[in-house]
Protein backbone atom coordinates (compact mmCIF):
# COMPACT_ATOMS: atom_id res chain seq x y z
CA UNK A 1 0.00 0.00 0.00
CA UNK A 2 3.20 2.04 0.68
CA UNK A 3 4.60 1.91 -2.35
CA UNK A 4 1.16 2.82 -4.26
CA UNK A 5 0.78 5.73 -2.38
CA UNK A 6 4.91 6.95 -3.21
CA UNK A 7 3.55 6.65 -6.75
CA UNK A 8 0.50 8.54 -6.99
CA UNK A 9 2.60 11.18 -5.30
CA UNK A 10 5.59 10.53 -7.40
CA UNK A 11 2.43 11.53 -10.69
CA UNK A 12 0.85 14.21 -8.30
CA UNK A 13 0.73 17.61 -7.75
CA UNK A 14 1.40 19.29 -4.12
CA UNK A 15 -2.21 19.04 -3.96
CA UNK A 16 -2.31 15.37 -4.55
CA UNK A 17 -4.58 15.96 -7.85
CA UNK A 18 -3.72 14.37 -11.08
CA UNK A 19 -3.87 15.74 -14.43
CA UNK A 20 -5.11 13.66 -17.18
CA UNK A 21 -1.64 13.58 -18.71
CA UNK A 22 -0.60 12.67 -15.16
CA UNK A 23 -3.07 10.07 -15.24
CA UNK A 24 -2.07 8.58 -18.56
CA UNK A 25 1.38 8.38 -17.82
CA UNK A 26 1.22 6.63 -14.66
CA UNK A 27 -1.31 3.97 -16.20
CA UNK A 28 1.10 3.22 -18.96
CA UNK A 29 4.48 3.52 -17.10
CA UNK A 30 3.07 1.16 -13.62
CA UNK A 31 0.13 -0.05 -15.05
CA UNK A 32 0.53 -1.21 -18.45
CA UNK A 33 0.56 -5.29 -17.71
CA UNK A 34 -2.80 -4.76 -15.66
CA UNK A 35 -4.04 -2.98 -18.42
CA UNK A 36 -3.08 -5.37 -21.39
CA UNK A 37 -4.39 -7.93 -19.31
CA UNK A 38 -7.59 -6.89 -19.05
CA UNK A 39 -7.34 -5.96 -23.21
CA UNK A 40 -6.67 -8.93 -24.02
CA UNK A 41 -9.84 -10.94 -22.23
CA UNK A 42 -11.86 -8.17 -23.20
CA UNK A 43 -11.17 -9.08 -26.82
CA UNK A 44 -11.11 -12.56 -26.30
CA UNK A 45 -15.11 -12.40 -25.67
Amino acid sequence: MVNIIRIFHSYSNEHCKLRKKNLKELINNQMSTFVKRITSKKEAT
